[in-house]
């Protein structure tokens, strides 16, 4: 016995983490199977926009320019369900702020500029665009893609010669964003205003629901139980 009672405490976050993931409403909540929504809409129309700018450059026998093409495609992960104006002109802003990056840290990289000065230049560029993506709202990803654009501009070793071709690259990617994501205002032109309502109105029934309010607190009173454990497992350890 005085050997194992010293095992005890530090399997005290062991159980803890075990209760708290073998929860039945947690489980229950894993298993429960919901309407797509519009979910798997945005996820295909983002892979329809980078598959098309993967495989043009390819057929025209620049494969090399498809990685930037496909950056500019990624435009397509923003407004995924604002209106069709406000995603079409959050595109053409993002798409923008996209081709500029690339061209900017291609010509920064072709200029045989220090790393310390791009490195500066990066965090400068992120700091700027997430103040941007704050201002203007764009959502999710927010600034994370245009970094990304900022890394592929300064990739590989290249030239003057190269900053315009990978500009046009990301340019027509954010262009083949555009259209795939705002086609579907000739077919149904309100779809975005009717998924908001929808959303809103689910929301509402869930907060409605009897035992809603039940459930909330019992699963609250859960998540305290489960901290004060691991507090008192913390301080046995």
């Amino acid at each position: 016995m005085p050997l194992s009672s010293p095992a005890r405490p530090a399997l005290a976050p062991v159980r803890a983490a075990a209760q708290d993931v073998l929860d039945p409403a947690h489980l229950r909540d894993a298993l429960r199977v919901s309407p797509a929504d519009a979910t798997v809409a945005a996820a295909l129309r983002c892979g329809a926009a980078v598959a098309l700018a993967i495989a043009v450059p390819g057929l025209l026998g620049r494969a090399d320019l498809a990685a930037f093409a496909s950056l500019g495609a990624l435009t397509s992960l923003y407004g995924r369900y604002d209106p069709y104006r406000r995603r079409a002109t959050l595109l053409a802003t993002v798409g923008t702020l996209m081709t500029g990056t690339i061209a900017a840290f291609t010509l920064l990289a072709a200029a045989g500029t220090p790393a310390l000065v791009t490195t500066a230049a990066v965090a400068l560029l992120a700091a700027g665009a997430t103040a941007f993506c704050l201002l203007v709202r764009t959502g999710p990803p927010g600034a994370t893609i245009v970094v990304f654009a900022a890394g592929a501009g300064l990739a590989g070793a290249p030239t003057l010669a190269d900053v315009g071709p990978r500009a046009l690259a990301a340019a027509f990617g954010a262009l083949l964003a555009g259209l795939v994501c705002t086609a579907g205002v000739l077919v149904r032109p309100t779809a975005p205003a009717r998924l908001a309502v929808r959303r809103a109105a689910d929301a509402v029934r869930a907060a409605e629901r009897p035992g809603a309010a039940r459930h909330a607190a019992l699963a609250a009173r859960g998540a305290g139980a489960r901290a004060r454990r691991g507090r008192a497992a913390d301080a046995s350890g």
